[in-house]
């Protein structure tokens, strides 16, 4: 799993790498995360809480991650509950939270980090995603991303 945009940079160079010297091949890497954008980042911290931490189904969360053999004693507790929550909010996809700004700026960091794309999810992806495609997309043209 990745973390985030600095330890993806390495997992996206040892893929690449692999890649290449086993099989002669070269090939871009995706990663995933999950959009909570609003006008404001409180606006968005109160949407994530509420869906990801007050209406969370902890058993479930716990479960899934169980099926994923993320409860391996090579985690610390403060990666179980870094994902535990990722679980909760995106299936353990990076989070994308705050202003457009703010998202728009992470995507970079992961496109700078070697990244080829990110899928994106949303909670309500129907009531959502015109939001991001008008705020969001313009902003990553302007940092040369997309």
């Amino acid at each position: 799993m990745v973390a985030g945009p600095e330890d993806g940079a390495a997992i996206v160079d040892g893929v690449r790498t692999a890649a290449r010297e086993q099989h002669g091949r070269s090939m871009g890497v995706l990663t995933l995360g999950h959009v909570v954008c609003r006008p404001t980042r409180a606006e968005a911290d109160d949407a994530l809480h509420h869906y990801a931490e007050e209406g969370a189904d902890w058993a479930a969360v716990d479960n899934l991650m169980a099926l994923q053999g993320l409860h391996a004693q090579s985690f610390t507790p403060e990666m179980l509950a870094t994902f535990r929550s990722r679980f909760a909010a995106g299936h353990g996809s990076a989070p994308l939270v705050g202003t457009p700004d703010d998202v728009a700026t992470e995507i970079a960091r992961y496109a700078k980090a070697g990244f080829a794309g990110m899928t994106l999810a949303f909670l309500d992806y129907v009531a959502e995603l015109p939001y991001v495609a008008q705020e969001v997309f313009p902003r990553l043209e302007r940092l040369g991303v997309r």
